[in-house]
């Protein structure tokens, strides 16, 4: 008698590639925050705005290339009429390959954004 309840069994490649994205994000928070460390240390002032301009770049980069915040792609139907399917074929993959390219552009975004806030934190919240 099975229970319909319970939850199907994780699919193995899902769980490889969750495994290699927190790996991932890992090794980029760590170097994120070795530079961020470096600079606190040798007090290299440009670094902190360096962090920031980057981070923010970056951040809109990913907006851009993932098409907004929308998270599905668009169907031909819901393009204009007046394109042909090709050229609407082309730009649903155009954008299928900017969500791809976002995607693994997070990797590096988060853990900045993790970094900043720990230096907004740190600004805030420490006793100097």
């Amino acid at each position: 008698m099975k229970n319909s309840n319970l939850p199907e069994k994780p699919d193995k490649k899902l769980s490889a590639n969750a495994a290699k994205t927190i790996i991932s994000l890992l090794l980029c928070f760590g170097a994120a925050f070795l530079i961020y460390v470096l600079i606190l240390k040798y007090e290299f002032a440009l670094g902190y705005h360096l962090l920031y301009i980057v981070t923010g770049v970056l951040c809109c980069v990913v907006v851009v290339l993932n098409g907004g915040f929308s998270k599905s792609v668009p169907s031909p139907e819901q393009l204009r009429d007046d394109w042909d399917d090709e050229k609407k074929q082309k730009f649903i993959s155009r954008i299928e390959k900017g969500k791809a390219i976002a995607k693994k552009l997070m990797v590096v975004l988060v853990p900045l954004l993790a970094v900043i806030m720990i230096d907004i934190i740190s600004l805030f919240w420490t006793k100097s």
